[in-house]
């Protein structure tokens, strides 16, 4: 007998079978895409944009500049930017496609693990992306984190309920995760290892799977540490720094502290935590299996990893919030399961008005969703903006420091017209990668003690990297040294950079607060003579 011929799906059937993934991408994706030009905050929506703009111009991560976080998100963009060039909406199709995915992801998680029908399932996924990536609408580093982590959690229900194979994806969907943001991740991988220990017996059984997934996060690792060389700055800028800061937040940390944040927060969210031990219950009274016990796990650990990792991180609470409507969805279903076998309609009459009341619950006090404050920057509709740059092709609102548009105008026009090299000190260094210059900057973003070491605690770090500062500038015959500032938005300050090389500048133009100098070249040798 011969083999059965394969079946073909025309391009109709395939996206008839997905019209539901689709059309939540495309919600996804034009949720966030509109938005992407109202408004930015310079200081954190310039870390993936000129991270992936240099990356795309040749760059190397911990050669040419240093990132404690972000780089997947930075090599996604580099893609971009390599295929469409470097333009302000190629970044915010960027994070227009995550969203997008998420929907997508979200929407599949929920149909696997819970018995909601199609309609409940779609609000979910709906309602999480409305206040996912609509609230920054550019590429974030704590975003894609979250993104990267939920897709390995998927996938690893996808492999325990559909096909063990899934399981090879697992570890490299965290992988790429951690190298977005360690600290969301680093809770993932707790809630991962729970899992496991539940789900021993599917571990065992597909142990080839477990091992082979290994492969290819040890094979990316190893290439990357190769490629990059310097592992001693990937280790200090990827670890040592950020982990400092982390140890910090988390030496704050007591029930207390904890308490009044959850308070503060979400408004009304405390009393979710009534629902664990509520679904327990639901499921105690129910002919229980492991599915269930793991839409608790997941449920429950998706809720509190969500409080918790916006808590060490200190993010404003709007920019955790997303992942709590799946969390609590998925507590809800044995809740659901149990009032779905009562006589319709009142079953699903009383289930829905539970979940009515949950969603009351965890709205927050501010109306973020149409106010969308982000970061301590306000994007909304009620502050129209009236400034519209041509050269970035968006409308800018606020950037960091404080300066009008006219002034970055100014900036940009001077610097185009000069086609010399410059050095950016300020929030806003993305505006050079837009106007094609090769920063010599190893400092993607200026935050103390997370971005470069405090010169006052770690005075030899700090020394290294003033010393790279001036090689880079050398190497790229440096002209121009462009000052936003004396002091920018995180407390960084002008004099402990550029002290040395203060003798030798000359201001050419001023614009408002900032300044562009000319360096004489003098610099150059006069350092090198000193170096030795």
């Amino acid at each position: 007998m011969g083999n059965k011929p394969t079946e073909k799906i025309s391009f109709i059937d395939y996206f008839k079978k997905n019209l539901t993934d689709t059309f939540l991408f495309l919600v996804g994706f034009l949720l966030v895409y509109p938005l992407g030009f109202r408004s930015l905050m310079a200081l954190d929506q310039n870390i993936v944009f000129e991270a992936g703009a240099r990356i795309s111009q040749g760059q190397q991560p911990f050669s040419d500049f240093y990132l404690p976080f972000g780089l997947t998100p930075a090599y996604l963009q580099a893609i971009l930017f390599r295929i469409f060039g470097i333009q302000w909406k190629i970044y915010v199709l960027h994070a227009c496609i995550i969203n997008g995915f998420t929907a997508v992801v979200i929407y599949r998680m929920m149909r696997l693990l819970t018995s909601y029908p199609i309609s409940i399932c779609f609000f979910v996924s709906f309602y999480t992306t409305l206040v996912f990536y609509t609230l920054p609408a550019t590429p974030y580093a704590d975003n894609h984190a979250q993104f990267f982590c939920l897709l390995g959690l998927y996938t690893f229900l996808l492999a325990m309920y559909k096909k063990s194979s899934y399981l090879f994806w697992v570890p490299l969907c965290f992988l790429f995760a951690f190298f977005s943001k360690q600290n969301p991740t680093f809770f993932y991988l707790i809630l991962m290892i729970g899992l496991g220990i539940f789900n021993y017996s599917f571990i065992r059984k597909n142990i080839r799977w477990f091992l082979l997934s290994w492969i290819p996060v040890l094979f990316l690792v190893v290439y990357f540490v190769l490629k990059w060389r310097h592992t001693e700055s990937i280790f200090y800028y990827q670890w040592t720094l950020p982990s400092g800061i982390g140890s910090k937040r988390f030496s704050s940390f007591n029930l207390y502290s904890f308490k009044e944040y959850f308070q503060l927060s979400f408004d009304g969210a405390k009393y979710l935590i009534l629902l664990l031990p509520l679904s327990i219950y639901f499921l105690i009274k129910q002919k229980t299996n492991s599915k269930r016990w793991n839409q608790v796990m997941v449920g429950s650990g998706v809720f509190f990893i969500t409080l918790l990792s916006a808590f060490v991180t200190m993010n404003q609470q709007q920019n955790a919030y997303a992942f709590l409507t799946p969390a609590l969805f998925i507590l809800l279903a044995p809740i659901y399961l149990f009032f779905e076998t009562w006589k319709k309609p009142f079953g699903i009459i009383t289930c829905l008005v539970f979940i009515a009341c949950s969603l009351i619950l965890i709205r927050p006090k501010t109306d973020f969703i149409v106010y969308r404050g982000f970061n301590d920057v306000d994007y909304s509709y009620k502050n129209e903006p009236t400034s519209y740059n041509k050269n970035l092709d968006i409308y800018l609102q606020q950037l960091c420091p404080m300066a009008t548009n006219a002034e970055y105008d100014s900036v940009m026009v001077f610097l185009k017209n000069s086609d010399k090299n410059f050095i950016w000190f300020g929030d806003a260094s993305f505006i050079g990668s837009i106007l094609g210059n090769s920063s010599p900057n190893p400092l993607i973003f200026y935050h103390l003690g997370l971005s470069y070491p405090d010169p006052k605690n770690d005075p030899k770090e700090f020394k290294i990297l003033q010393t790279e500062t001036f090689i880079h500038m050398e190497e790229k015959n440096t002209t121009y040294l462009m000052i936003e500032a004396e002091k920018l938005f995180m407390g960084s300050d002008f004099h402990e950079f550029w002290d040395p090389v203060l003798p030798y500048c000359t201001v050419v133009k001023r614009f408002g607060s900032s300044k562009i100098y000319q360096i004489d070249e003098r610099f150059y040798s006069d350092w090198s003579l000193r170096k030795r």
